[in-house]
């Protein structure tokens, strides 16, 4: 009897030692599973930026994501929703091979920030006003002076073009809108330049980039606190 008693406590404590384990995989398996985003696979670009990340994206798409529709209208309804996003410029949603639904992201491209004031924003490449983020601030040319939608839409042209020509693109440090017209700052070029208005402002870059060539060869550039290239046909360097 004392016999039985001890074969039916061992088979108990192996019994309760394997319903432990059971239990204890059970837990860590469901909770891998919360977070591991198994249904959903994402692709983030430039992959060198991090305006936004990767589990953000996810929880995004769980906001958005309805499953009781057909494949095209899920991935319709999170690209729209997802472009939404002040820092996505385009999404692409598809149901992949493996059944997942895959999101392919453009990050947004910040042009500039523009000060307000008290606080600034970005301008992106479309000339969007973004908030700008909190986990990534790239080193950007500063605009001044922007009050309204109207100023953003008169120097986005000139904006643009500074950003793709090769001379200007690394070189602009800020740009300010005056009531008297638009003044541009260089990194490397101590006077500022004086565009006056938009008209004909290609030309005045053409004629103000040849002056900043000529003074910097010269070794002038502390001589003078202005280029002045907003008179049509005449540079004035200002003292």
């Amino acid at each position: 009897m004392k016999k039985k008693f001890v074969h039916i406590g061992i088979v108990s404590f192996w019994i309760i030692i394997f319903m432990g384990i059971v239990s204890w995989a059970w837990i860590a398996n469901a909770k891998f599973a919360l977070k591991k985003p198994e249904n959903y696979e994402v692709h983030i670009y430039p992959q060198d930026k991090s305006y936004i990340t990767e589990k953000e994206v996810v929880e995004l798409i769980k906001k958005y994501d309805i499953k009781d529709t057909n494949d095209v209208v899920r991935s319709r309804i999170v690209e729209s929703r997802l472009e939404q996003h002040p820092f996505i410029d385009n999404a692409e949603a598809y149901i992949n091979t493996k059944g997942k639904l895959a999101v392919e992201i453009t990050q947004f491209e910040p042009w500039a920030y523009v000060d307000f004031g008290s606080y600034r924003k970005m301008m992106d490449k479309k000339g969007y006003i973004k908030p700008v983020p909190a986990r990534e601030k790239p080193e950007l040319p500063v605009i001044f002076g922007i009050y309204s939608d109207r100023d953003i839409r008169e120097l986005y042209p000139l904006i643009k073009d500074l950003k793709q020509d090769s001379f200007y693109h690394h070189r602009i440090k800020s740009i300010a809108l005056r009531r008297n017209g638009i003044y541009l700052k260089l990194n490397d070029f101590a006077p500022e330049i004086n565009l006056g208005g938009m008209d004909a402002y290609r030309t005045k870059l053409g004629k103000a980039k040849d002056m900043i060539r000529v003074l910097n060869q010269q070794k002038k550039t502390r001589l003078y606190k202005q280029v002045d290239v907003s008179y049509q046909g005449q540079i004035i360097c200002k003292k």
